[in-house]
């Protein structure tokens, strides 16, 4: 599961071209809820406004060659100010057990 996060890049052009993404960090255990964290990094005074995540489309997936897991569908992403400075926030309801 945290493999096809990676193909969060490829679902957000934008931070491409305006940013940069540091490392993910799991926050919680196995068998609970997710709730991870990525860094947005390289962000210029005001770049952050406006900015959204998303899963990558199937098709991302499949041109980074990675299988798809629909199970990844119930994720839900949020850009965050924490800390000082700009997260993107990967929350599920269910239980995550891989």
């Amino acid at each position: 599961m945290l493999r096809g996060l990676a193909v969060l890049l490829l679902a957000v052009p934008l931070f491409a071209q305006a940013a940069g993404l540091g490392p993910l960090r799991v926050l919680s255990a196995l068998g609970q809820p997710l709730n991870a964290e990525i860094d947005i990094v390289s962000l210029r005074p005001g770049e952050d406004d406006g900015l959204s995540a998303k899963l990558g489309s199937e098709q991302a997936f499949r041109r980074a060659g990675i299988a798809y897991n629909h199970g990844l569908t119930s994720l839900r992403f949020a850009v965050v100010r924490t800390g000082g400075k700009a997260v993107i926030r990967l929350t599920s309801h269910q239980p995550v057990n891989e």
